[in-house]
């Protein structure tokens, strides 16, 4: 009798057991399609944007003293700034969120040539850019940016800038006309590299780096190269945007819709250039920013849409891809600046919208999300 009661508290324990285990399997799955949907829907989604914060500009900084934008935030992902480079050569951050925004703060770039004002920024890799200025300086500084927290929960954005190095484009040739963007990379005490973008269609890259070998201590290696691009790319307001990747691929904006892609370490010792049209309109691009990872590019052009872009190896030549796109609003110009610390919503955050002879960067998120972005 004991032993049926034992056998039948057993059989009643098992079948307990195995019907939790079943359940728990079964949500296990529906928790696992639920993911899968939740990521999955957007794709079938229309492209969009939808704006998570805005700052105007301070009332005595017109829309055209702007010459770069940044977005940035904190760890937990709950803290947005938005940033802006002034021609004057100041820069500074305002803290985004959902009721407002912080006014923006700004100081002036370390080493900043005195009476020279910024003739152009390029954004490139994690946390750094290069600034021309007009007496034909190029600098390169590296951006990080700490928050700190009120006892009412109110954030700040204090931005610091850390000027890398510098160099001279025109030193060499002094009646040398400037570059119209300047590119740099490296550190201050080994590699560096440079690539300098000309009206006349002209990109050259110039690099130097340690020589390896103790023998070789001390010394330095350099090297340059330097395309042509088509005439059709040559000229006043030809190219209108450049971007560096960490790769060491170049792209460029055109005025007549092309997006034109340097690689200067192509096989075969001489750099390899591929022309993607961008669009049947032939609409400017007005700006062009690299996605995280350096492989996806974000593209903004004279109507105010926002594409992104992926590079392909077709039939043995590379070419680029738009995956989707979007109308960002307000019209006119759209300068990107894309985050490099999300993917997905705030992959591409940073705009300029220029209305009504103002200019208010706005920190967005896309409803394609990470999958697409």
């Amino acid at each position: 009798m004991k032993n049926h009661q034992l056998k039948k508290l057993t059989d009643k324990l098992a079948e307990y057991i195995i019907t939790v285990a079943g359940v728990a399997v079964i949500a296990a799955m529906f928790v696992m399609l639920a993911l899968i949907v939740r990521e999955a829907a957007p794709l079938f989604l229309p492209s969009g944007e939808r704006e998570i914060g805005s700052s105007a500009l301070p009332r005595d900084v017109a829309a055209e003293e702007v010459v770069a934008l940044g977005v940035d935030g904190d760890l937990r992902g709950t803290t947005r700034a938005a940033g802006l480079i002034l021609r004057d050569g100041r820069g500074g951050f305002s803290v985004l969120n959902g009721s407002g925004a912080s006014a923006f703060a700004f100081s002036r770039l370390p080493g900043a040539p005195a009476d020279a004002a910024i003739r152009s920024v390029q954004r490139h890799g994690n946390r750094l850019f290069t600034v021309l200025w007009e007496n034909g300086e190029a600098a390169l500084y590296s951006l990080s940016v700490s928050f700190t927290y009120e006892n009412n929960g109110e954030a700040a954005a204090a931005p610091s800038f850390v000027r890398v190095f510098a160099v001279d484009p025109g030193a060499s040739e002094a009646e040398a006309p400037l570059p119209l963007f300047a590119l740099l990379d490296g550190e201050a005490a080994k590699a560096r590299r440079s690539v300098l973008v000309h009206a006349d269609g002209t990109v050259a890259e110039r690099s130097s780096a340690p020589a390896k070998g103790i023998l070789n201590r001390g010394r330095t290696v350099e090297s340059e190269q330097s395309v042509a691009l088509d005439p059709r790319f040559a000229g006043a307001g030809a190219l209108t945007a450049a971007a560096l990747n960490e790769d060491g691929r170049l792209y460029l904006g055109t005025a007549e819709g092309s997006i034109v892609s340097v690689n200067f370490a192509a096989s075969g010792g001489q750099p390899a250039v591929e022309v993607t049209p961008a669009f049947r309109d032939r609409r400017a691009i007005t700006s062009l920013s690299f996605l995280r990872g350096g492989a996806a590019i974000a593209v903004g052009d004279a109507t105010g849409a926002v594409s992104v872009w992926f590079p392909r190896r077709e039939e043995g030549a590379f070419r680029l891809r738009q995956s989707v796109g979007w109308d960002a609003g307000g019209g006119g110009a759209v300068a990107i600046a894309a985050s490099w610390r999300w993917t997905g919503t705030a992959a591409y955050a940073g705009s300029t919208r220029r209305t009504g002879g103002n200019c208010s960067p706005c920190l967005r998120s896309a409803r394609a999300r990470s999958r697409w972005l």
